[in-house]
């Protein structure tokens, strides 16, 4: 599974059984050629039908590319997928993401046990850390890929204890590899 982020809350990963991308945004860089599945997690504008979209967003668009615009479950091309609440979960090849674009100070019991044991939780960072953080110890996973712009990351590193590194154009987690670390590791991802 190769995880990279475009910026804002768009997310792409690619796995054994293709290429999704999640919340693009026409301001921002996109991945080349056509994904597999397209995900919305936040309501679009009315005015934001699909007909429309083909014209700048036609070479994500291929003749397969299912778009998930609801809330609901859905098995694609290989991924198992949750959408609800501006969260999506995936599960794909023995790893599960959770993608959290908008969230609360704390999540609620029903959206923990909805979420499911998250290995990999990519978050939007809000100006306060303090609610990314709980959120975080919430569902304790593996790893987290903070959404961030700004300053917003420096804060975000230095609540959570972590060290401030060099941005990764992507990360990468192989099917055989070892079971992800018991401590939660931040990985921080540049935008294209």
């Amino acid at each position: 599974m190769t995880i990279a982020w475009y910026g804002e809350t768009c997310l792409a990963i690619e796995g054994e059984s293709g290429t999704l991308l999640i919340n693009p945004s026409s301001n921002l860089k996109r991945p080349k050629g056509p994904v597999d599945i397209l995900i919305f997690t936040e309501a679009l504008p009315p005015k934001a039908d699909l007909p429309g979209r083909q014209a700048g967003w036609g070479r994500l668009l291929g003749p397969q590319t299912v778009v998930i615009e609801n809330p609901g479950e859905y098995d694609v091309h290989g991924f198992f997928i949750l959408v609800f609440d501006a969260f999506a979960v995936i599960q794909e090849s023995g790893r599960t993401l959770a993608h959290l674009a908008r969230y609360s100070s704390e999540l609620s019991a029903a959206q923990i046990e909805r979420l499911g044991t998250v290995q990999i939780l990519a978050l939007k960072i809000n100006k306060n850390a303090d609610e990314a953080i709980r959120v975080v110890n919430q569902i304790e996973p593996a790893v987290v890929i903070p959404m961030y712009s700004g300053s917003s990351i420096e804060e975000f590193l230095k609540e959570f204890g972590a060290a401030k590194t060099e941005p990764q154009k992507k990360i990468v987690l192989r099917k055989n590899q070892a079971p992800l670390n018991e401590e939660t590791e931040v990985v921080v991802l540049q935008a294209p």
